[in-house]
């Protein structure tokens, strides 16, 4: 329901958001780091919590193609929230490349952003590596 949420609204599969959206309907509670990404309150969703969200997940967008660009130079990604850093190391990004001015890299999460089988069908579904 995620992926095809994203599909009817043009949200890359890939994205950030949709990764988050994922683990927090499929990740145990001790691995919901995603659910504190996304600011889920227990008395309601205001639009500046959803704006939130996306800046800090479109803050990591834009720090990972940093990364990629700029390998001579790699820039920090400094930040107080907890939640956000924990999802961060969860992703554990790697194989930053470059070409052209287009900026690509792997996400390799752990196994315990997803429950069970989600990795693999997160892999399959929206191809990545």
């Amino acid at each position: 329901m995620v992926l095809e949420a994203a599909d009817r609204h043009g949200v890359a599969r890939r994205s950030l958001v949709v990764l988050a959206a994922l683990s927090v309907v499929t990740a145990k509670q001790e691995h919901a780091h995603a659910r504190g990404v996304l600011k889920f309150k227990p008395n309601g969703y205001t639009a500046g919590d959803a704006y939130n969200a996306l800046a800090d997940l479109r803050a990591l967008e834009i720090y990972l193609t940093a990364v990629a660009l700029f390998p001579e130079a790699p820039p920090a990604f400094c930040t107080i929230d907890r939640e956000l850093a924990l999802f961060w190391a969860a992703l554990r990004a790697e194989n930053f490349r470059a070409a052209g001015g287009t900026a690509t890299y792997d996400l390799n999460p752990i196994d315990g952003l997803f429950a069970s089988d989600y990795r693999s069908r997160w892999l399959n579904d929206t191809g990545a590596h």
